[in-house]
């Protein structure tokens, strides 16, 4: 289980980063395949974010607030 963490580590800020450049695209282009995969993107990403926490939660065995990386990724998710 702590691959899957790990792996949700490196898949996450891909996604955020495909996220942005869709919301971009679609801001300052008016691309539309931007404009129709970007809630879709956005909804995926906040989904597998969350199930980051829950897993490094049960996981860890503690709710992810004990180091700064920890805030951050949850002060991310809100």
């Amino acid at each position: 289980m702590y691959v899957l963490i790990l792996s949700f580590e490196i898949v996450l800020p891909v996604l955020y980063a495909v996220t942005i450049w869709a919301y971009g695209k679609a801001f300052f282009r008016g691309l539309k395949s931007a404009e129709q995969a970007k809630t879709p993107l956005l909804l995926i990403t906040l989904v597998i974010h969350a199930l980051y926490i829950v897993l490094r939660t049960l996981i860890l065995g503690h709710f992810p607030i004990t180091s700064i990386f920890e805030i951050l990724s949850l002060i991310a998710l809100t």
